[in-house]
């Protein structure tokens, strides 16, 4: 039956080759709108791109099935010359202009149409085959001229890409009518959100082909690689409106590799998002346009996901970060809203908290210390110290209590009031007992990295991790469910990554799923304080701009360039490449450099007495030179360690609890090293915490000189903390605080000895009590320094209104 329907086909279609019409008909013929463009030398490879997935139109076809149908794909050949009157039925005449043979186009395979549709379809069909402008035979060529503007049956001829544009529409149409597809299901969004930034015309065009698209696996069979560059001009123009074909032939021609390399290099200015596939975990583009947060790889993963995913999309919309990966920083966050300063970014209990490797004997519920003198009881489960029946009850403690029962051991702590290298491995186990819990739970946890590779060659994990923490695991309290692997990953996850806890007498560690994720930078945009629960509040010190990078600092923002990248190259295992460490003058605070000794006190033209200082000349490289910024004065890298050892060691050995003891340091280093060196700025801060907080140095008892310098100080590091800490960072907090605790004694002190008037004092007391609300403001997140807070604001209070009923 198949064969007998071919062969009807084929005489149907078959008709004379048409006479061409005279070439003034031609030129009179108005040119459609739409009008596709004829195929060039790769007339549709330009689908290998932007295309997801190509359809048959139901409507229209211009190469009726052959017999060759039965296969997975029908081929459209296509000859140059038109000469060959034994051609086949799926063979299109091409005019005389064109030289070059045209590339084959594979379509997958749609169902067989039925009966009904392929009649309707036989017509047409006898149309299309007739010549360009669909004159018939008995027409007399004085007719012909007449009646050019009124053939409607122009339209109807298509070319290719017409025909392929069809097809998609026809068959997106049939897509969205698929019941396997939940109808709230948001579509996957492959292009960046970039409102801000200009439109990309060609690109907004390219999506728009995208988004009636569902599958890009059926067009792998259809392009070839070689003829990929000269058919994506062709479509462009296509798009635009339609230019001459011969044009466009010999621009595609001449130089088919120009219009290629702007489109690298605009991806790779505007690069696409990147996040683990929530399905697979592999590295996905494709982001769900609902929540615009999750990731996936495919639309069948988006699919298997939404089941779980549908009730949260709309939760996780409202989060004002997103998790993206980068292969240079790994998993990171990025801001999907602007954010003000000072503003909750995100609050999470911890998945794994413990005690520190190295501490002293715990409760394993509360946290809190055990000393010989403190009561305890012994858990009856595990033998492990607790301070009560409801610490030993606690979900805290289940973790370790179970592992220690299940082997049988039974726990023995003898000693109190020094390190116990037992407690070394509490939060190990807790870790590893994350895969006995919320499936979920542990699939992030495993994502961490944990750098064992790097960190197994060092004594810390060959004396510390390897012979005490493995060892008690395995021989002490003889766990054998964990191998020497896993014991060591945890060890690494967790000093990776951790964060620590040191508030109201506890010293502890860390990991939340999210919050361990923000990447480091040594100027970070945001801070973090803790509840009484361990839960991690982040709060954005500065304004962060959609887009931009969620970040915190893993190391002292107070230590030089070489100390905090060596610090994190041990803790972290990776040297900081941040804007700050790349800046020699570390955006002009001078924090790691070095005063110039040749040009002290030296004056001319170009300086007075201006301060000099010696940069490195290339900051990222511990061995660079340093090179003073004026005159020729160059020091070697070595020479500058060991300055700045020589004078890490004096620090080390210097007598911090008197006053005279650091002012000294001060005179004797700070001309020499700079008013912003590290090793000043330490000492400077120390003086200004002493001042009014510790005995004998208590507030009442501080004299003029005392409290001016404590004034003068604190006004020099809030300078410095704008350049290194903008923002309402912590240090500025406390730093605000200070010194207002010095203006208002200082007002007070100054007015009640006739030094001053009282309308002086009272100035010098609204300054004070300005900076103690920008105080407030920052540290009021801080739970322990609400307290404080307040008694300041109510002292400040009760002496202004004081003065005013005086």
């Amino acid at each position: 039956m198949d064969d007998e329907d071919d062969t009807e086909e084929a005489t149907t279609v078959k008709a004379p080759e048409p006479v061409s019409p005279p070439k003034d008909v031609i030129s009179q013929q108005p040119k459609p709108a739409f009008a596709g463009l004829p195929i060039d030398d790769a007339a549709d490879s330009w689908m290998d791109d932007d295309v997801g997935m190509i359809m048959e139109s139901d409507d229209e076809e211009e190469v009726k099935p052959t017999k060759e149908e039965s296969t997975p794909t029908k081929e459209v050949k296509q000859v140059g010359n038109g000469k060959d009157k034994n051609k086949k039925l799926n063979e299109k005449p091409k005019p005389d202009n064109d030289s070059k043979p045209k590339p084959k186009i594979e379509k997958p395979k749609r169902k067989d149409k039925s009966p009904k549709q392929k009649a309707e379809e036989k017509p047409v069909k006898s149309e299309i085959k007739q010549d360009p402008i669909s004159i018939k035979a008995d027409v007399p060529p004085a007719a012909v001229k007449t009646q050019p503007k009124k053939e409607p049956v122009i339209e109807t001829k298509k070319s290719s890409i017409d025909s392929i544009l069809d097809d998609w529409l026809k068959g997106s149409e049939e897509d969205a009518n698929d019941d396997t597809i939940p109808d709230e299901l948001p579509e996957i969004d492959d292009a960046i959100d970039n409102k801000d930034k200009k439109p990309d015309m060609k690109a907004l065009k390219t999506n728009k082909i995208n988004t009636v698209l569902s599958d890009m696996n059926q067009i792998s069979n259809i392009i070839d690689k070689d003829s990929n560059k000269g058919v994506k001009n062709a479509m462009d123009d296509w798009f635009a409106g339609g230019s001459d074909p011969t044009e466009k032939s010999e621009e595609t021609n001449t130089a088919p590799c120009k219009q290629d390399k702007p489109i690298v290099a605009k991806k790779e200015e505007n690069a696409v998002p990147c996040g683990d596939c929530a399905v697979c975990g592999k590295i996905a583009k494709a982001i769900c346009t609902g929540c615009k947060h999750v990731f996936y790889c495919t639309r069948d993963h988006q699919r298997k996901h939404w089941s779980s995913h549908k009730d949260e999309c709309k939760s996780m919309a409202k989060l004002p970060y997103r998790v993206e990966r980068s292969d240079i920083m790994g998993r990171f966050l990025i801001a999907t809203k602007d954010l003000e300063e000072g503003e909750l970014i995100l609050n999470e209990s911890p998945m794994v908290v413990g005690p520190r490797q190295l501490t002293k004997p715990v409760c394993l519920g509360c946290h809190k210390e055990i000393t010989s003198t403190t009561p305890f009881i012994k858990c009856v489960r595990c033998n492990w110290p607790v301070c009560s029946e409801r610490c030993q009850d606690s979900p805290m403690h289940d973790s370790e209590c179970r592992a220690t029962k299940a082997a049988g051991s039974r726990i023995k702590v003898e000693h109190f009031d020094q390190i116990n290298m037992m407690y070394a491995c509490i939060a190990i186990l807790r870790a590893l007992a994350l895969q006995d819990g919320p499936r979920k739970i542990w699939e992030d946890y495993t994502k961490f990295d944990s750098h064992l590779q790097e960190r197994i060659k060092t004594p810390v994990y060959n004396k510390v991790n390897k012979e005490k923490v493995v060892f008690f695991i395995h021989q002490y309290l003889n766990i054998q469910r964990y191998s020497d692997l896993e014991i060591l990953e945890a060890c690494g996850k967790l000093d990776t990554n951790c964060f620590e806890i040191k508030q109201n007498g506890l010293n502890l560690r860390a990991m939340y799923r999210t919050a361990c994720i923000m990447s480091h930078d040594c100027r970070p945009n945001t801070r973090h304080t803790f509840d009484p629960d361990n839960a991690i509040n982040i709060y954005s010190t500065q304004q962060i701009k959609k887009g931009e990078v969620i970040c915190a600092t893993y190391t002292n923002s107070l230590w030089s360039t070489i100390d905090r990248r060596d610090h994190l190259q041990m803790s972290k295992c990776f040297l900081c490449t941040c804007n700050r460490c790349s800046d020699p003058s570390e955006y002009d605070s001078y924090l790691s450099s070095i005063r110039c000794s040749r040009c002290a006190g030296f004056s001319d033209h170009i300086q007075n007495k201006d301060l000099q200082f010696l940069l490195p000349e290339d900051p990222l490289n511990a061995e660079s030179n340093w090179r003073c910024q004026k005159c020729t004065n160059i020091q070697k890298a070595s020479q500058i360690k060991a300055g700045n050892m020589t004078v890490s060691n004096e620090l080390k050995e210097l007598d911090r609890s008197k006053i005279s003891n650091m002012t000294n340091f001060l005179t004797k280093y700070e001309n020499m090293l700079g008013p912003n060196n590290h090793h000043v700025v330490e000492i400077k801060f120390a003086i200004v915490m002493m001042l009014g907080n510790r005995r004998p140095y208590l507030l009442e008892n501080l004299t003029q000189e005392e409290l001016e310098l404590k004034e003068r100080l604190s006004a020099q590091l809030i300078e410095l903390a704008d350049k290194i800490e903008p923002g309402s960072s912590k240090w500025k907090g406390q730093l605000l605080l200070e010194l207002q605790m010095a203006q208002i004694s200082l007002a007070a002190g100054l007015e009640e000895t006739g030094a001053i008037t009282r309308f002086a004092a009272k100035e010098k007391a609204a300054i004070a009590m300005e900076n103690l609300k920008n105080s407030a403001r920052i540290l009021q997140v801080e739970p322990d320094m609400r307290p404080i807070l307040q008694d300041r604001m109510t002292a400040i209070s009760a002496m202004l209104a004081k003065w005013e009923e005086e």
